[in-house]
């Protein structure tokens, strides 16, 4: 298994990022002006704890303006998906994200003034559960007066349910009392795995013939691996064929060896790249169409993991990849390879049928790419769009809205973006 080469190397290349697709979709800010006067989020919760765990946390408002707010507020709250808010008021409404189909989202509407320079406790502990999925969250609290205006703009047209619970309201703390500080956006560590796994291909055909040749990357669980916050590929796969195999086309999502600023390692001929977000059930498939040798024989070649965060098992990373060449008049007519089976599979996952449970919105993010409910669902997945990976079988880079196409028309590859545009990019998400 070979060590990723450093990413740091291609930072601050946005152009190249956005080229990739590994971007999330641009959107505006969904807070308009008087929001910034109102203080909204969690005071006590801790940032690492573990998966099927329940945080239970306090919330506070703070008015920092100087005037009040007359007609109440709306209170929202975002989650990744591996996280749930179990409790159900019957003055909020539960539903996918607006933007995301990766979010849940929460809206409270709590009536009556919000005083200039209060501050608030919700009436209740708000709990958070980690699913069996969790390991890398976000969340994101804000709060905006109550206008229709602003109902809209967080509802838009993503679907929800009202709560049948007791009402969520605002208790004032004393004048005088400290600042509760509260925290609004914030990334949450669970300890979890997820098993990566590669399996192989085994291909036969005539002297010379084009036959195509899949490799297939799988995501075991139990958890969704993502990097919202940096955007970029979460690992890839290296690639090696053997000589006299020749690849005369390769997937979108494959590079070649050695682009500029992304060296390959000696004997890697082509780096395949995941999506940013790879969720518990993930199935990528890459096919290539590679040109036999001209003696009969067979050759062999591999393709491993490149690298696997929270991965501990590392026995199905590599796989190997058989071309067998037949001889002149032996009849046969050549059979394309694939992943089916999982042949010639180094501890891979032979005969899995299963795909990935992400969706695949619409590229504007408005409809949900899978399952909203509790938390350890198998549902949600990157935003909308359609690219996929050559003879893909499911997963992001089939059903997904990354749409990981290499930048290779003039030779660069591109992955990562400058730290100074990813947070322009999280400021975003603010509400």
């Amino acid at each position: 298994m070979r060590s990723v080469p450093s990413l740091a190397a291609a930072s601050g290349l946005v152009a190249g990022l956005v080229a990739l697709g590994l971007a999330g979709p641009a959107r505006a800010a969904e807070t308009p002006g008087d929001a910034a006067q109102l203080a909204f989020g969690w005071t006590d919760m801790p940032k690492q704890s573990k998966a099927d765990t329940v945080l239970h946390s306090r919330f506070a408002l703070v008015n920092k303006g100087k005037a009040a707010v007359p007609d109440g507020v709306i209170l929202s709250i975002r989650a990744t998906r591996g996280l749930d808010l179990t409790q159900h008021f019957s003055n909020c409404e539960y539903g996918d994200s607006k933007w995301y189909s990766y979010e849940r989202r929460l809206l409270c509407f709590v009536p009556g003034a919000v005083e200039a320079g209060a501050a608030y406790e919700l009436s209740s502990k708000l709990d958070v559960a980690a699913g069996h999925i969790a390991y890398k969250e976000w969340l994101f609290a804000a709060a905006l007066p109550d206008t229709p205006a602003n109902r809209a703009e967080l509802r838009g047209d993503a679907k929800a349910v009202k709560g049948e619970g007791p009402e969520l309201k605002l208790n004032r703390l004393p004048e005088g009392a400290p600042d509760p500080k509260p925290l609004g956006e914030d990334e949450f560590i669970f300890a979890n795995k997820a098993d990566f796994a590669v399996t192989g291909t085994r291909v036969k055909g005539a002297p010379g013939q084009t036959v195509k040749a899949t490799v297939e990357f799988r995501n075991l669980g139990p958890a969704w691996v993502n990097e919202l916050w940096r955007q970029r590929s979460i690992t890839g796969l290296a690639i090696d064929f053997p000589a006299g195999v020749e690849v005369t086309k390769a997937p979108a999502h494959c590079a070649p060896p050695n682009p500029p600023d992304f060296p390959s390692e000696p004997g890697v001929d082509y780096t395949c790249f995941t999506s940013y977000i790879v969720t518990e059930d993930e199935r990528d498939a890459f096919t290539f169409e590679v040109r036999l040798g001209k003696k009969a024989g067979t050759a062999k070649g591999s393709a491993g993991i490149t690298a696997a965060p929270i991965d501990p098992t590392e026995k199905n990373n590599t796989a190997e990849l058989v071309f067998e060449t037949a001889a002149e008049g032996s009849g046969t007519g050549g059979t394309t390879g694939g992943t089916t089976g999982g042949t010639t599979t180094t501890g891979g996952t032979s005969g899995s049928t299963g795909g990935s449970a992400s969706g695949g919105s619409t590229s504007g993010g408005s409809t949900s790419g899978g399952t909203s409910g509790t938390s350890g669902s198998s549902g949600g997945g990157t935003t909308g769009g359609t690219s996929g990976t050559t003879g893909g079988s499911g997963g992001h880079l089939a059903a997904t809205g990354t749409s990981v196409t290499p930048a290779l028309g003039g030779g660069a590859l591109l992955l990562v973006v400058s730290g100074a545009a990813a947070r322009v990019a999280a400021k975003r998400r603010r509400g």
